[in-house]
């Protein structure tokens, strides 16, 4: 009889936790949310950010705050989120480097494990990357970029944020070219592109989203992009395939996460209205001037499923190439 009783019980308590989960789903949120993004302001993360939060305003009637939260090559966002009370309240703007890269090249000096810390809610964004320098820069074509920087061995600087996929994509770019350039650590796309105008480097691999009104207006030249095709707006700008650098590049996906035990119930309610949103008409003609193709997971499972794999497909990358960041 005590057995049927705890059974009992047991089934009363499970009961009264679900209707409490979807209880506090169905009155969420009651205050704004925290969107922490990892790099600085102008990149894509910050980018994608700025463009769903008004959405999310609008639909849930409370304010999107987007904290940059840049340094330590997204280290110090993944802590504050993973930290974060799992309350549906702060989330983090991660991307392939942030959530991918960067557990596995700073393993060992991470104090949070994002892949058992974080949990993915659904894809935001897929950006196009782009080799691009300052209009003043010598090359005008890929080839000549090439020449160029075969006869000023080590004399060049390129720009990216240490270890994330930017920075491994150039390792790679020179390694395919036999080119030697000099690294220069940035922030994110909001550093890198200031530093091209003045100089201090000569070339970098960043988002299309930060410098198609540059490309626009004349102050920077592209090189070559990582897509599959080539872009219409950049119908000039051949793939790297077309170059003669297939498998090299990457593209930026840029996805939403939550602290781990946030409740499944605001998971799967804030991933339904990313569905929603993704196919809204304001959304798509804005993000269409800003080449920002925006995309939804199947589900928070599929998302999860899917930065659980690119994890592992840099690690083999890193292990092949044995790439090392001193």
């Amino acid at each position: 009889m005590k057995t049927i009783i705890l059974i009992g019980y047991a089934a009363i308590a499970h009961c009264v936790l679900a209707a409490a989960a979807s209880g506090a789903a169905d009155s969420y949120p009651q205050r704004p949310l925290r969107f922490i993004v990892p790099f600085p302001p102008g990149g894509a993360n910050d980018i994608v950010a700025r463009l769903v939060g008004p959405l999310f305003t609008e639909r849930f009637g409370q304010q999107v705050v987007v904290d940059n939260r840049p340094g330590a090559s997204g280290t110090i966002a993944l802590e504050l989120t993973a930290r974060a009370q799992p309350d549906g309240y702060t989330f983090i703007v991660g991307n392939n480097t942030s959530n991918a890269i960067v557990p596995v090249m700073f393993a060992k000096r991470m104090r949070v494990d994002p892949a058992q810390e974080l949990t993915g809610i659904s894809m935001l964004a897929a950006i196009q990357h782009v080799v691009v320098a300052a209009a003043k820069f010598p090359p005008t074509t890929f080839q000549e970029l090439v020449a160029y920087a075969k006869s000023r061995p080590g004399q060049l600087n390129y720009n990216a944020p240490l270890g994330g996929h930017p920075h491994l994509d150039m390792l790679a770019f020179l390694a395919a070219t036999g080119t030697q350039m000099v690294h220069i650590p940035s922030k994110g796309a909001g550093e890198t592109v200031p530093s091209l105008l003045r100089g201090e480097a000569q070339l970098s691999n960043t988002n299309v989203a930060s410098v198609i009104g540059l490309l626009r207006a004349g102050q920077l030249k592209a090189y070559a992009i990582t897509g599959e095709s080539r872009l219409p707006e950049l119908p000039d700008v051949p793939t790297f395939t077309e170059v003669g650098l297939k498998g090299v590049g990457s593209i930026n996906w840029v996805g939403l996460f939550a602290p781990a035990k946030t409740p499944p119930a605001i998971i799967n309610q804030l991933h339904r209205s990313i569905v929603e949103m993704v196919g809204d008409a304001r959304l798509k003609e804005s993000s269409a001037k800003l080449l920002v193709p925006f995309v939804a997971s199947a589900s928070p499972a599929e998302f999860n499923a899917f930065v659980a794999s690119e994890r592992k497909r840099w690690e083999d990358i890193v292990k092949t190439n044995q790439i090392k960041l001193e």
